[in-house]
């Protein structure tokens, strides 16, 4: 037979009956019969208690206090551990946040400031290049004008050159239907050193007529932005 003292039930006990408990309640520190433990699970008061085996009772039933207390020692020292790392590691994680956080918002910040660079280089650059066609289409005007005005000195004598001609050829024929041999000789003569001296005066003041031709060539490196650039800048 087994040495082992029998563990009563409790609440039988307290009814003045001897009933063997087969298992025990930790928070009540006693044993329960079947019977009982179903009533103990049902109530409300206990249903929550921590029922175990009459067999792992027995295990821990002649455990010294010096024991249990280094347990339950060994096990604060451990549940301090795991808070601490807790705490430890929940606040270096909201540190990480906050540096994240202030760095997303710095971030911004120099995201603002470059864009605000690139729109005044932009902008520098815009007037620069608006200076610069300006001054082109200044230079264009006023080559033009010169042409155009060489142009019209051309035109001037050539039209005077033309109106002197005109009056000449009515003068031959009325010189030819109504004057004797002499005087078309005469005049003849007259009108070929007029004509001379008009196309001599004609060459003298306008040259050679030539037709000019208004082109522009880009600068080299306007071309090369044109071609070569193909981005604003690095970052």
């Amino acid at each position: 037979m087994s040495s082992e003292k029998i563990i009563h039930c409790g609440p039988c006990s307290f009814d003045d009956v001897t009933k063997e408990a087969g298992r025990w309640c930790t928070n009540c520190e006693e044993g329960l019969c079947e019977d009982c433990e179903h009533v103990h699970r049902k109530s409300k008061i206990s249903r929550n208690h921590r029922v175990i085996s009459i067999e792992d009772y027995r295990k821990i039933e002649n455990v010294s206090i010096s024991l249990i207390c280094s347990a339950n020692s060994r096990q604060s020292a451990a549940l301090f551990d795991l808070q601490e790392m807790i705490e430890r590691t929940l606040y270096n994680v909201k540190q990480r946040i906050k540096n994240r956080e202030s760095a997303t918002k710095e971030m911004e910040k120099q995201e603002l400031t470059v864009k605000t660079m690139v729109f005044e280089s932009r902008m520098i650059i815009n007037g620069h290049l608006d200076r610069l066609q300006d001054k082109l289409l200044n230079e264009l005007t006023s080559t033009s004008d010169t042409c155009k005005s060489k142009y019209l000195k051309i035109l001037q004598k050539l039209k005077s050159t033309a109106e002197m001609l005109t009056k000449l050829r009515e003068q031959t024929l009325h010189m030819k239907q109504f004057s004797s041999d002499i005087q078309v000789f005469l005049g003849t003569r007259q009108f070929n050193r007029l004509i001379e001296s008009e196309i001599k005066s004609m060459k003298d003041e306008i040259g050679p007529i030539k037709d000019y031709e208004l082109k522009v060539e880009n600068h080299s490196i306007i071309e090369k932005l044109l071609n070569e650039v193909e981005e604003f800048g690095q970052i």
